[in-house]
């Protein structure tokens, strides 16, 4: 465990001296969370066993193969989400008002346990039914099976209440798309540029400004003060009288892509992080959802706990 001891200092104001910064209970997450005081936790995210119907195996060079975790269900699916419930549930009592949960679970039992989500936080607290392509593809054919490929998980974002806590993330645009739109480039500067439209979309309606600019009358995106400004700027190209004003966007002003529902851009485990553990999650995953916050409290995933 790593010490961070003012971290620990401000933690333990908050969840009190039994619960430890930086460290991994071997519990059931039910018991560990028992100990922590409600409304204390930014952020819950959850890797429990999917209910798939088996037994997962580790692989280790010392001990060969062994079982890892029984994910098979004597009462079946009722069994596995009433089991789910209980422990939901203590998650949302730890969650701030501003807190999130994020469940990752994967289409055997992913319409069960929405249904379970929806009822514990609340339908209007939904945020996402992410889905990760962790996989490329399958040959599941040659095995004689009848359906199409399973690449994907899936991770259902829910808040507390209506207002959670939350940071945009962006990430790289492609490269054909950044050759196709932002394909001028500017003399003196060598910057790359896209032009944008000026309309003000909504009109009148959304109080857009309607004047005249360089023989053009309509509604705009800005005012005509600020229009001047960026004229003067040279942010505003008009290629001829006839054409339209458009706006200069510099590629190496944007943000990026800002981040959707579908995340095919995280690759699986791979060898510098992996531990031959079955259902190891990728790092970068995980970065991408504690970032979805500003400020994060961990809190052990039930992922590490196998019952």
């Amino acid at each position: 465990m790593i010490r961070h001891l003012e971290a620990e200092a401000k933690v333990n104001l908050v969840l009190g001296e039994d619960i430890a910064l930086n460290a991994v209970y071997y519990s059931d997450c039910l018991l560990t969370m028992s100990s922590i005081p409600s409304g204390s936790v930014d952020l819950v995210y959850m890797d429990p066993p999917f209910g798939s119907n088996r037994t997962y195996t580790s692989t280790r060079k010392e001990f060969g193969r062994f079982p890892s975790f029984d994910d098979r269900w004597v009462g079946g699916i009722t069994h596995y989400v009433s089991w789910m419930r209980e422990r939901i549930v203590e998650c949302k009592r730890i969650l701030k008002k501003t807190g999130s949960i994020f469940l990752h679970c994967d289409p055997h039992s992913s319409h069960y346990l929405k249904t379970v989500m929806d009822q514990i936080f609340g339908m209007g607290n939904f945020r996402n039914e992410i889905i990760w392509k962790r996989q490329s593809g399958h040959n599941d054919g040659r095995q004689g099976s009848r359906h199409f490929g399973r690449i994907h998980d899936v991770i259902l974002f829910y808040s507390r209440t209506i207002e959670p806590k939350w940071h945009h993330q962006y990430r790289p645009y492609a490269k054909e798309y950044t050759r196709k739109v932002y394909r001028f480039v500017e003399p003196n500067t060598s910057r790359m540029y896209a032009l944008g439209d000026l309309g003000g979309i909504g009109g009148e309606d959304k109080s857009c400004p309607k004047y005249t600019f360089r023989g053009f009358t309509r509604y705009w995106r800005y005012s005509k003060k600020n229009m001047e400004r960026l004229w003067r700027e040279g942010r505003i190209v008009q290629t001829s009288p006839q054409a339209q004003p458009k706006i200069k966007r510099y590629l190496d002003e944007m943000k990026g892509l800002e981040c959707q529902d579908v995340w095919d851009d995280i690759n699986p485990v791979g060898n510098g992080e992996r531990v031959n553990y079955p259902t190891q999650k990728p790092l970068k995953l995980l970065e991408r959802i504690m970032c979805s916050i500003p400020f994060v409290v961990q809190v052990p995933p039930p992922s590490l706990v196998r019952i």
